[in-house]
């Protein structure tokens, strides 16, 4: 009765039973029977088409895309029960909660109120066509669907925001209602933490990673030192705002001295800011390390290229995929090394 989620279930939506003021009511009753009678496929169809008069086919819809697709039910040792979202919708009965969950399931939902927006106040008929048009950028399997089902799918989608109270829709006139801008704002905000989040776990990860490189290549690491610590005691120190590079590698040689390599992880932010700490320092730095995308190295070489900077000999670019390589090859070789010398 259930199809699993996969590129189809993203791009087909259904509607509830009854009229979309009803829909969140009656999603929370589909729920609560779920989590009370821990049923069977079959028996949860045929208390929906009791329950609600519905044809067979309808019930299947229903329960398969919205339920079992939309992530608010699972199939465990041969029965349904709740997911966590599912339980955390019934408990709190929340529209905004529904919504989300939808929104990253399935294609489209999101979209409609982003246009909305943007047009303040759209005809119906207008709004269809530019959420189609934006629809077949993102899947062009849509081009495939028929207008009947085109004309379909966005009804879907926009009965269930109206009956979440999204939208406005007067005299044929669609318009945001305060809870849909409220909710826009939420959207907006949780996509900047989640961008923001992603970064810092990337970039504290992978200064990590190449810690542990260079601890397996016996160097003393640091992870964010101040330039100061590579610069001689005889060169001129930055003041209180000195700034970090993002890692170093240094290594004392008798008689030599100590060589130092510097690490710059360039995933965003400013590359100019990035040169000019490994220029600062590259007059006493065996070689520069820069961890970046292929991107960023052409910027960064096209910059260099430009100043005639020294840095060019010293510079070796790390790929940002090649950094996860070096460490199981570190790893094993590690292991090896315990086990053959220990």
């Amino acid at each position: 009765m259930a199809k699993s989620p996969g590129k189809q279930s993203r791009l087909t939506f259904y509607p509830m039973f009854g009229n979309p003021n009803e829909f969140l009511p009656n999603v929370i009753r589909v729920l609560s029977f779920v989590n009370n009678q821990k049923s069977k496929a079959d028996d949860i169809r045929n208390w929906l088409i009791k329950q609600f008069n519905l044809s067979d086919y309808f019930a299947r819809n229903i329960f398969s895309v919205l339920f079992s697709s939309g992530g608010l039910v699972s199939f465990r040792n041969g029965i349904y029960e709740l997911t966590p979202k599912g339980k955390e919708i019934l408990e709190t009965v929340s529209p905004d909660l529904l919504l989300e969950v939808f929104i990253s399931r399935f294609a489209g939902i999101k979209e409609i109120i982003e246009i909305v927006n943007k047009e303040a106040s759209i005809k119906i008929d207008s709004l269809r066509e530019l959420w189609y048009q934006n629809m077949i950028l993102s899947d062009s399997e849509i081009t495939s669907w028929s207008k009947k089902t085109r004309d379909n799918q966005f009804r879907h989608r926009l009965d269930w925001l109206r009956g979440l109270n999204m939208l406005n829709i007067i005299t044929g006139e669609v318009s945001l209602s305060d809870k849909g801008l409220r909710f826009l704002k939420f959207l907006v905000e949780k996509k900047i933490k989640s961008s923001i989040q992603r970064l810092r776990i990337s970039h504290k990860d992978i200064e990590f990673k190449m810690k542990r490189v260079g601890e397996f290549f016996e160097f003393h690491t640091f992870n964010r030192p101040s330039v100061n610590v590579v610069l001689p005691s005889t060169a001129d120190k930055l003041n209180k705002e000195d700034r970090q590079l993002d890692g170093l590698w240094s290594r004392h040689i008798h008689f030599s001295g100590k060589v130092h390599f510097p690490i710059e992880i360039q995933i965003s932010g400013s590359v100019a800011d990035a040169i000019d700490r490994l220029e600062t320092v590259s007059q006493y730095s065996q070689k520069s390390i820069i961890v970046t995308d292929q991107e960023q190295q052409e910027k960064i070489l096209e910059r260099l290229k430009a100043k005639r900077s020294a840095l060019l000999d010293k510079l070796i670019f790390i790929d940002l995929e090649d950094v996860d390589k070096l460490v199981e090859a570190a790893t094993v070789l590690g292991s090896f090394t315990q086990k053959v010398f220990a």
